[in-house]
């Protein structure tokens, strides 16, 4: 009879084969199940020798016990060979008492041979009945699918639809559990693999829950107006675009890291999860290059077990690390102005044709500059950027995005709208956050372009910020091709940069140099050739339709397509 009393008293240790999984190999599974919790933690071996299970016991076991703050002092396994020699040499070590059952009495280690036959039945039975692999990855990406099993999958055979964490839960019955509970609540994904036993554990968090995310932007010198839970929530509100926090730091503890993703879950372009959606940048807010690595292969990982299709970052900087499955999926320009030089030696470095004389233009025309975050002012942006959007021939954003923009955002959005006689002739909407001010969307009546309204709007905006303390004025990305957009920012004196987002797996990375219309198009029509539906897209029968199309379609247009394209 085996019995104990309290965590850590007695943990037992089996091994079992797997097979021979394709493009993996032989692949071996290393389970140990605390006797007194049925606290259970698994990890997927390609070897099967002692040496593995000595870094099993050193280097998993031995670190997760430690954190739950239960003392481990003894080990039961069977006299398998890997329990042997390095292994013994580990106990001692690490001043274990390893006790090994006799032989042919395999129920004497019941508790972890009864765990490794749920997981065979609940987990490695269902899988081999369906592919688990995109692609092959490894035995890191099975190893993910037992976590997944034991952290958030339900029961196939017992349960009528997914639960989460109903593993723990029928686990959690057991006596001196109330440490074990708290490291189940923290979403920790700890994750042994041969080779990488140093690579730190990976969280979950809410940002729109957990006041940590808000008060760690507040000191981050890196953080933006795009991680906010403001933007977050605006996010939610319009496409229902849930964000998650990847992070090395626990539960608990104030944050020292964090990378805010959305999922973007649509039956037209797929599941996949980008760092952030219609956002021009968002930096990993990650200092150390190894907690870097670690979230991103987190996110590696769980792009397999959760079937994404992909997951996207942007950074507004060159990563810290170059992940070797990564790849630069588009490139933009990004254009940055210093306000710290003062008023009058920004001035003197505009454009003087395009700029200065346009910006004196204005104020002889006698243009009536407006802003604020009203209604009304809101009916005259969207006025102005259906026209735009139809001249350029594409679809806005819905009225309600811009409408959950103002409501979320509050006093860090203004709407500033140019008029001429009383009619909005140029709008732009600028965005803020501690010492940076963001150009965000922009847009004007073709007619009055002489006037030089949106010079007007931009010197405003660039004078307000300069008064309230602003370092910098973020003029946001431009596509490469666009000529046009990247002299106007030019001639405003900014520093141009480049701007890389990134995907994995890197097989599925973009091709900048179409454009998402064309990209859209393809997932409609996979066997079109891309030259083909570019064509067919700027075809002058396109062009003439989108130009006077009726505001309502246009708009029904945006409400349809925009949430499948974050």
């Amino acid at each position: 009879h085996v019995e104990a009393t309290e965590p850590g008293e007695l943990v037992c240790l089996d091994t079992f084969y797997i097979g021979n999984l394709k493009g993996v190999g032989k692949v071996w599974q290393i389970t140990a199940c605390d006797a007194a919790s049925s606290y259970g933690v698994a990890a997927l071996l390609p070897t099967h020798t002692a040496a593995d299970a000595a870094a099993f016991l050193r280097d998993v076991l031995g670190p997760l016990f430690r954190r739950a703050g239960w003392p481990l002092r003894r080990v039961l396994t069977d006299g398998g060979p890997e329990f042997h020699g390095a292994f013994d040499e580990a106990c001692r070590q690490l001043g274990l008492r390893h006790t090994r059952t006799k032989p042919r009495h395999a129920w004497t280690n019941g508790f972890v041979e009864r765990l490794q036959g749920t997981i065979l039945q609940e987990h490695w039975r269902v899988a081999f009945r369906r592919p688990i692999f995109h692609r092959p990855a490894g035995a890191a990406a099975v190893a993910h699918r037992v976590h997944a099993l034991l952290q958030r999958r339900a029961a196939a055979s017992r349960l009528p639809a997914p639960r989460p964490d109903t593993f723990h839960a029928r686990l959690g019955r057991r006596q001196g559990m109330t440490s074990w509970n708290a490291l189940g609540q923290s979403k920790c994904q700890h994750r042994f693999e041969p080779g990488h036993a140093s690579r730190v554990a990976a969280y979950h968090l809410d940002p729109l829950r957990d006041p940590r995310w808000g008060k760690f932007l507040e000191s981050h010198p890196r953080a933006s107006v795009f991680h906010t839970p403001a933007w977050l929530e605006a996010l939610r509100r319009t496409y229902g675009y849930e964000s998650v926090v990847y992070t090395t730091t626990p539960p608990g503890i104030e944050l020292t890291n964090g990378m805010v993703l959305c999922r973007v879950y649509s039956p037209i372009t797929g599941r996949r999860v980008v760092s952030l959606p219609f956002s021009d940048h968002c930096e990993p807010l990650v200092e150390r290059s190894e907690d870097l690595e670690s979230l991103i292969h987190s996110l590696e990982l769980d792009s397999i077990s959760e079937r994404w299709e992909y997951f996207e970052v942007r950074p507004q900087t060159a990563l810290a690390i170059p992940p070797s499955r990564l790849e630069p999926a588009q490139a933009f320009y990004l254009h940055s102005l210093d306000l710290t030089r003062g008023i009058k030696d920004i001035f003197r470095r505009l454009h003087k044709d395009s700029v200065q004389r346009k910006i004196r233009r204005a104020e002889r025309e006698g243009l009536t500059y407006e802003e604020g975050r009203s209604e009304a002012l809101l009916d005259k942006f969207y006025r102005l950027l259906l026209r735009t959007r139809r001249r350029q021939h594409l679809p806005p954003h819905p009225r309600v995005w811009y409408r959950n923009v103002v409501n979320c955002l509050g006093d860090k959005i203004k709407l500033r709208i140019a008029s001429k006689a009383g009619d909005p002739i140029a709008s732009i909407v600028t965005l803020s956050f501690k010492d940076v001010l963001v150009y965000k969307y922009g847009c004007s009546d073709e007619r009055f372009h002489n006037l030089g309204g949106m010079q007007l709007l931009l010197w405003n905006a660039l004078q307000d910020g300069e008064r309230s303390g602003a370092r910098e004025f973020d003029l946001g990305r431009s596509d490469c091709d666009n000529s046009g957009l990247i002299t106007f920012k030019d001639r405003w004196g900014a520093a141009r940069s480049q701007l890389n987002y990134w995907r994995y797996p890197a097989r599925l990375a973009a091709v900048t140099a179409p454009g998402w219309k064309a990209r859209t198009a393809k997932r409609i029509s996979p066997h079109i050739p891309d030259s083909l539906l570019i064509k067919a897209w700027r075809t002058t029968m396109v062009k003439e339709i989108s130009s006077h199309i009726p505001d309502s379609l246009l708009i029904a247009v945006s409400k349809l397509l925009y949430k499948h394209m974050g």
